[in-house]
C-alpha cells in the first residue's frame, strides 16, 4: 500500500515529523523559501504542514492535487489562505495549546517589566546613574490593579490565571465568548471601552482580522489612564502605531510591551523605538525550546487526525 505523503516546506521540529513518521507517513521534508518550489513538491502531497509567521499562498494550494489538509505549525492563520483552501476543500487544523503558556507567560512578564520600570532601571543603571535612576523610578506594584483582557480564549485566560494569582482584579471583552465560560473571577464588560477606561494594563489576545485592523486607535487609546500600560502579544495590525506612539509621547499613556508590528522585521526607523517606556521583541512571546516542540507536534496530530478520517481537535475551517 502506497504511503501517504506529507510535505512540510518550512524548518519545524523533529517533534511533528518524527510523529507523521512512526504513523506511517512518507514525509517530504524540503525547506525552502522559494514558493515555487512548494508548488512542485505539494503536487502529489495528500497533506502539508505550514508556519503561522509564512503561510502560504492561494497558487500554491491550487497547484495541489491530492491535499486534504494543512496542519498550521502555531495558531494564527492570518498569512494562509484559509479561504481559498475551504473552496478546495481543503480542511485546515492548527494547534492553539501549542504556545498558550509560552505567550501568557510572556505577557506576564512584559506587564512585570513595566509595571517595575525594569528596562530603564537596568539601562541606566549599565550607564552609572544608580542614585539618580533608583531616586526617580515610578515602579508599582501591580496587585489590586485592574487587568483588562480583550480576547479571552485560550491565551486570554491563562494570563488571567496569572494575574489573578498576582493579585489583580481581571475585567474582560471578548464578543464571542460564551457566557459562563470563563473563571469565576473575571469581570465580563459588554463592550471594549469599558475594558479600555477602566483597566490599569490593557492586553490584547485577538487574531488579526479585517474586523480588528487598526481597531486599537486614537479613539481606543484616549479612554486609558495616563498611568496605563498597553501590552500587544497578539498581532501587530491591531494597532495604529503612529496613535499608539502619540499617545506615550504625550505622555497620555505610561508604557507599552509590544512583541508584535505590523511591519515585520520591524522597521528600525519605527518611532516607536525611540521612546524608553515602550519594551519590544521580535515576535518571539511563543518561541519557547517547549512551545516549538509541541506547534510540530500539534500540527502533525491534526494532520494524522484527518488523513486517518477522525474529526480533527482544532479545526480552523469546516468545524
Amino acid at each position: 500500500m502506497e504511503r501517504l505523503k506529507v510535505f512540510i516546506g518550512q524548518e519545524v521540529s523533529d517533534s511533528g515529523i518524527n510523529y507523521l513518521k512512526e504513523k506511517g507517513y512518507e514525509v517530504v521534508y524540503a525547506p525552502s523559501k522559494n514558493f515555487e518550489d512548494w508548488a512542485k513538491n505539494i503536487a502529489d502531497a495528500s497533506a502539508m504542514m505550514t508556519r503561522s509567521s509564512v503561510g502560504c499562498p492561494a497558487y500554491v494550494l491550487e497547484a495541489a492535487k491530492n491535499l486534504k489538509v494543512i496542519g498550521n505549525y502555531g495558531v494564527g492563520v492570518d498569512k494562509l489562505d484559509v479561504k481559498k483552501a475551504t473552496e478546495l476543500g481543503i480542511q485546515v487544523t492548527n494547534g492553539p495549546l501549542s504556545n498558550m503558556i509560552s505567550v501568557a507567560e510572556y505577557t506576564m512578564t512584559l506587564i512585570l517589566a513595566l509595571a517595575t520600570d525594569l528596562a530603564r532601571l537596568d539601562s541606566e543603571t549599565r550607564k552609572g546613574n544608580w542614585t539618580k535612576v533608583r531616586d526617580t523610578t515610578k515602579a508599582m506594584e501591580i496587585n489590586q490593579r485592574v487587568l483588562g483582557l480583550v480576547g479571552i480564549g485560550n491565551i486570554g485566560s491563562r494570563v488571567a490565571e496569572y494575574a489573578h494569582a498576582f493579585g489583580m482584579e481581571v475585567i474582560a471583552y471578548d464578543a464571542y465568548a460564551k457566557p459562563g465560560s470563563q473563571h469565576a473571577f473575571i469581570t465580563m464588560k459588554d463592550t471594549v471601552e469599558e475594558v479600555f477606561s477602566q483597566a490599569d494594563v490593557v492586553s490584547l489576545h485577538v487574531p488579526l482580522t479585517s474586523e480588528t485592523r487598526h481597531w486599537v486607535d486614537k479613539r481606543l487609546l484616549s479612554l486609558m489612564k495616563e498611568t496605563g500600560f498597553i501590552i500587544n502579544c497578539a498581532r501587530g495590525g491591531i494597532i495604529e502605531e503612529q496613535d499608539l506612539y502619540d499617545a506615550l509621547k504625550a505622555g497620555k499613556l505610561a508604557g507599552a510591551g509590544l512583541n508584535c508590528f505590523e511591519q515585520e522585521p520591524i522597521d528600525l526607523a519605527n518611532p516607536l523605538l525611540t521612546l524608553e517606556n515602550v519594551i519590544v521583541g521580535p515576535h518571539s512571546a511563543g518561541q519557547t525550546k517547549d512551545s516549538i516542540e509541541r506547534m510540530s507536534l500539534h500540527a502533525a496530530i491534526g494532520i494524522d487526525e484527518v488523513l486517518s478520517g477522525k474529526k480533527p481537535s482544532w479545526p480552523v475551517n469546516f468545524r
